[in-house]
């Protein structure tokens, strides 16, 4: 997995939606949906849920508990 791949992962863990993350990468939003969909065939994921849960899964994301279930 490419450092810019790992950088839009963590974006999209934070909730950030295509157009905002190219707004912060600076990047056209055709460019980040092909990292997207390459990071999705890369984990075997079909949407953002199931990429997130398998990036934590093989530890490429560390997710802290949602305030209160600490």
């Amino acid at each position: 997995m490419t450092a810019r791949e790992r950088e839009i992962l963590q974006l999209i863990a934070e909730g950030k939606k295509n157009s905002e993350i190219a707004e912060v990468m600076m990047h056209s939003i055709h460019t980040v949906r092909n990292h997207r969909a390459r990071l999705m065939k890369k984990l075997g994921a079909h949407n953002a849920t199931e990429l997130i849960q398998a990036a934590e899964e093989i530890g490429l994301l560390y997710l802290a508990p949602p305030k209160g279930e600490r």
